[in-house]
């Protein structure tokens, strides 16, 4: 719902809001305005109502040990492939066996980049540091034991 209520900033610092609207929830349009006779601050709108969609979680990953580049990417492409249109957010530091970097990643839906500790100015895995990988996909349709099966399968 859209009502109008004022923020008086005088002595009083009351404000009004619609008596009509009942609602605790809703979300007012706000003039902001501080008494004096004129407005510092733009009419504004905030966000309508955000409903909730039970089929949007997030599945966090932990993994000890390095992956295969070629299981990695084929996994991660094949997951893109499949459930890119679910997938809204990831992102995660990996360890590849053929590296001493951390591998860092992001992605949204079908897009996703990948980027080395070295080239991105950081340290890679210490001598005696124990590898451990570390995602989160959040989306819709998530399947949280099929996601960790499929990773585990790429670790060498």
């Amino acid at each position: 719902c859209e009502h109008e209520h004022e923020h008086g900033h005088g002595h009083g610092h009351g404000h009004e809001h619609d008596p009509e609207c009942k609602d605790e929830h809703c979300e007012h349009e706000h003039e902001h305005g501080h008494g004096n006779g004129h407005d510092h601050e733009p009419k504004h709108k905030h966000a309508k109502h955000h409903h909730h969609d039970d089929s949007v979680t997030s599945v966090g990953i932990l993994a000890d040990g390095s992956l295969d580049q070629m299981k990695l990417n084929k996994w991660l492409s094949n997951l893109l492939q499949e459930k890119g249109n679910d997938i809204y957010r990831s992102k995660g530091v990996l360890s590849l066996s053929h590296s001493t970097d951390k591998y860092v990643f992001q992605g949204v839906h079908h897009q996703m980049t990948f980027a080395s500790s070295t080239e991105l100015g950081k340290p890679g895995w210490a001598e005696n540091e124990k590898r451990v990988n570390k995602m989160v996909f959040i989306g819709k349709h998530l399947n949280r034991q099929e996601l960790e099966d499929s990773f585990k399968a790429c670790i060498v």
